[in-house]
């Protein structure tokens, strides 16, 4: 619901499902700490970040009271609450949870496994924002490598995984290896997704920030314009 921007009601609904749990199940059940979860979901959404974080930690202590510290729930909400601290602006906070986070999903989970990625990603998109780039890349390289042994030749996932490292390498000034990735890599997102996908959009936005960056403002240009026509959605 809250996806639809229906905030004020969903937060009413989510509230008194916690509520409910919490009367029922008690303060450490599972179910509690789900709908804390939702809550801190909605929070996230509309920029409540304080709200945000009490949530996503009162989920993660009930977690962390129910299974062992490498559970997929508990590193699901770990990550929940690095995603809440790195949308307020403390990466440090965020990237010390990251950290851990990959480290326990390494130790549980088979080497190349698929969910490496995930939390391989987000960590990596917190050291761009931190401004370390150069320890992003290696994430974003075992990234797309774990994604181009694992999944199908037209998955969108492994588009979007190479524009990431594409932006990382114009951070580091690596223009020509960067628009070898970032090319191919939105042709492929514009044929699985479609142009108007937010994902489409992103990488198309990473090419405008290359061709700035590279100096050649027609090409810049050039993806500019593709980026702000008119999603054919707006005014219906």
């Amino acid at each position: 619901m809250y996806r639809n921007k229906e905030y004020d009601r969903s937060e009413r609904y989510l509230k008194q499902a916690l509520a409910v749990f919490r009367k029922v199940k008690g303060d450490e059940d599972f179910e509690t700490a789900t709908a804390l979860n939702n809550l801190q979901y909605l929070y996230t959404a509309t920029e409540q970040y304080g709200k945000a974080e009490a949530a996503a930690r009162e989920a993660l202590d009930i977690a962390r009271g129910l299974f062992a510290e490498d559970h997929s729930t508990v590193l699901l909400l770990s990550k929940n609450v690095a995603t809440v601290l790195s949308a307020k602006g403390d990466l440090d906070g965020a990237l010390a949870i990251r950290e851990e986070v990959l480290e326990k999903t390494r130790q549980s989970v088979p080497e190349g496994d698929p969910r490496i990625v995930k939390a391989l990603l987000p960590y990596a998109q917190d050291l761009l924002a931190s401004g370390n780039a150069t320890s992003a890349e290696k994430l974003l390289r075992e990234s797309v490598e774990i994604r181009e042994e694992s999944l199908p030749d037209n998955d969108w996932r492994k588009d979007s995984a190479r524009s990431l490292l594409g932006e990382c390498l114009v951070r580091l000034n690596r223009f020509a290896e960067a628009e070898a990735l970032l090319v191919p890599s939105l042709e492929g997102l514009r044929s699985t997704l479609g142009d108007t996908d937010p994902k489409t959009s992103e990488a198309t936005l990473r090419l405008v920030a290359l061709y700035e960056a590279w100096e050649k403002p027609d090409l810049a240009t050039k993806y500019r314009e593709v980026d702000t026509k008119e999603d054919p959605s707006e005014g219906n």
